[in-house]
């Protein structure tokens, strides 16, 4: 038995208890919720991107009238 497995072995005796069975599904189990999470990341950089592309809209747009003479200092 290797060191990283004896560390592991001691790794879930601590997390689990020693007297618990550790079910090998709970073993290499990911979290569901990590699929959501990707989501909201997307959902949360399209309205990045579109605050900025709006930002950005309304700057040339204040630049330009401003050079036009439409706004006047």
């Amino acid at each position: 038995m290797t060191d990283i497995e004896k560390r592991l072995i001691s790794l879930k005796a601590q997390l689990y208890g020693k007297e618990q069975i550790l079910p090998k599904a709970a073993a290499f189990q990911t979290h569901p919720v990590a699929g959501h999470e990707i989501d909201f990341l997307k959902h949360d950089l399209l309205k990045t991107i579109a605050f900025a592309a709006l930002a950005i809209t309304i700057q040339l747009l204040l630049f330009v009238s401003i050079n036009r003479g439409f706004i006047r200092f």
